[in-house]
């Protein structure tokens, strides 16, 4: 079902997406006008309302296909695999591109795919493996990140990278404001790279532009607890006071401050705060719990106006309609 119409089309592509961040890639993809609409294929994850791929797939006229989730179904897609291999030795198989799509793909498919399944990352690889590579790299201090384009292979981001593209991260730039920029790139790359106007073996600058003042790290998906900063540790940088490595259990903080360690230039504590917002802006955001003197408070910290200034966060309290300044907060809760 998922293969097999496109199978009669010598030269297709199936695009694996997931999010708004896979609809910016898609969407670029389809104003190229590479591929026509009848030798392109959707996959997507099944979402009430749609997912943004799903809605722009069925806004070109595009139904697209569901990703199957439970082992049984996955089963029966690698058997349809299976089934069709003798059609794909006998003419061009079609080219799958991965953009922010939501699952590893098992090792059997990727085998099955022979080399021709590719995806696109928001870090310049090897740095930042992973699931939540911009909002490390935002949150750790980075100027620049890029894309990679990378063959698919057994593990995580570890295949042959294609082409890299690096993006500035610009001082405003939040992880809403960075990804579609840097997707919107990796689609002008994939398009590059079927063009044949990218090298096939990028030279190995590609591989260590990003490693010069930093050690590889593995990023770990972002859960609620990510924007979490105990109280004490909070109310020190609110104040631009000085925080110690290991005084928060806060592992993108902690990151920050080990980094900041190997640096002769020491910046402000209100620094690190700043960029730990913009990288979960829109989520998880920072937040905390806090012994206030009307009981314990759940605050969440926004920002006036551009993220890019370090002026003191505003306090957002659980249940209340606006945000108040951290003076005011400081005047009537603590």
């Amino acid at each position: 079902i998922i293969i097999s119409a496109i199978l009669r089309i010598m030269h297709s592509l199936i695009f694996f997406g997931s999010d708004r961040y896979s609809a910016v890639a898609l969407s670029a993809l389809l104003a190229s006008g590479l591929y026509p609409l009848a030798s392109l294929t959707v996959v997507t994850d099944h979402h009430e309302g749609g997912s943004p791929v799903e809605q722009l797939s069925l806004s070109h006229g595009l139904k697209p296909t569901y990703y199957p989730t439970t082992p049984e179904e996955k089963s029966k897609f690698i058997l349809h695999l299976s089934s069709i291999s003798s059609l794909l030795e006998s003419g061009t198989p079609p080219l799958r591109l991965c953009a922010s799509f939501d699952h590893l793909i098992p090792q059997d498919i990727t085998k099955f795919f022979g080399g021709n399944l590719y995806n696109l990352h928001p870090s310049l690889l090897p740095q930042y493996r992973n699931v939540s590579p911009v909002q490390y790299a935002i949150a750790l201090g980075d100027q620049v990140t890029g894309i990679t384009l990378f063959r698919i292979s057994p593990g995580i981001d570890n295949g042959e990278i294609i082409a890299q593209a690096e993006e500035p991260i610009l001082p405003e730039d939040t992880t809403a404001t960075l990804t579609p920029r840097l997707f919107t790139k990796g689609a002008q790359l994939f398009i590059d790279f079927l063009q044949g106007s990218v090298p096939c073996n990028p030279a190995d600058d590609y591989k260590v532009r990003n490693l010069v003042d930093a050690p590889l790290i593995f990023t770990k998906r972002l859960t609620r607890n990510s924007g979490y900063i105990e109280w004490s540790i909070l109310h020190q940088l609110l104040q631009n006071k000085a925080v110690a490595l290991g005084e928060s259990k806060n592992e993108l903080l902690n990151l920050r401050l080990e980094r900041e360690k190997t640096k002769s230039s020491h910046l402000a504590s209100s620094i690190y705060l700043l960029d730990l917002m913009r990288a979960l802006n829109p989520w998880p955001t920072v937040w905390s719990l806090v012994p206030s003197k009307k009981g314990e408070l759940r605050i969440t910290l926004v920002h006036k106006g551009p993220l890019s200034s370090p002026q003191t966060p505003r306090i957002l309290l659980a249940g209340k309609p606006k945000p108040i300044s951290y003076s005011d907060f400081a005047k009537y809760y603590l």
